[in-house]
């Protein structure tokens, strides 16, 4: 996947090839996606994410390790009553985290203090 030039051009196209190859059921393509057109480097509890972490984050199991993040400012793309898309853009200073990049989020039915719970990172590094 080429990435657009304008960030706005890079989320309406991710919200777009991901909601129709998730309705679809065409988990292995956004696996493909997510793995080898973007690199990954996010992490779950301090695991570095794979292939079959990402097949059973996008296929919406939440079992295993997970950890509660706040997200703040987020553009959230409804998929299905479980499944989020979260793509938010970041620029990043620090030399332990990305420079760019979009995040994918997984939100729980639940709540906590009133607020969602957030599930299961990726980072994509643009």
């Amino acid at each position: 996947m080429s990435l657009p030039s304008s960030t706005l051009d890079f989320v309406k196209q991710m919200d777009s090839d991901f909601e129709k190859d998730y309705k679809d059921g065409n988990i292995d393509k956004l696996v493909k996606t997510y793995t080898e057109d973007a690199k990954i480097i996010g992490y779950d509890n301090q695991q570095w994410i794979g292939r079959e972490q990402i097949r059973q984050y996008l296929q919406g199991d939440t079992k295993g390790n997970v950890q509660t993040i706040s997200v703040q400012n987020q553009t959230i793309h409804r998929i299905n009553d479980e499944l989020f898309l979260e793509l938010c853009h970041y620029q990043l200073d620090t030399d332990s985290t990305p420079k760019n990049g979009y995040t994918i989020w997984k939100k729980s039915s639940s709540t906590s203090g009133g607020g969602p719970e957030w599930l299961r990172h990726i980072d994509v590094i643009a």
